[in-house]
């Protein structure tokens, strides 16, 4: 007998249950089949531009360096070259190294993108 009450209220427990419960379901479902070439060839240009943010810092230090010899030298003629070249090579390593550090700044703002890697994976856009 105690055993029939058991089962009942077993029972009686899971219909309410059943009655109050809300289930979500998420079973979507996406297969992407790659290469391991191309998966390899995203993952490499992805990483490489992660790499390539620290970059400029050194870039930076040899302007401020070169900038710093500008604003506080007095050129003299050596190595054969007068004051005046010595001058302009040290102008335009500062003008390059500037230009260098202005391209090369856009790459701190680089964030790995998975789902531009996922595209990229089915197709919809380029490596």
């Amino acid at each position: 007998m105690p055993e029939k009450i058991i089962q009942e209220d077993k029972l009686s427990i899971a219909t309410k249950m059943q009655e109050e419960m809300i289930v979500y379901s998420n079973l979507g479902l996406e297969v992407i089949q790659v290469t391991t070439d191309k998966l390899e060839l995203c993952l490499k240009n992805n990483l490489d531009k992660q790499e390539l943010k620290g970059n400029w810092l050194a870039y930076f230090g040899t302007f401020m360096t070169v900038t710093l010899t500008l604003l506080t030298a007095s050129f003299k003629d050596a190595f054969g070259l007068s004051q005046h070249v010595w001058f302009a090579i040290f102008i335009i390593m500062d003008v390059i190294l500037f230009g260098v550090c202005l391209l090369l700044i856009k790459d701190i703002f680089y964030k790995i993108d998975i789902k531009k890697i996922i595209k990229t994976l089915k197709k919809e856009e380029k490596c």
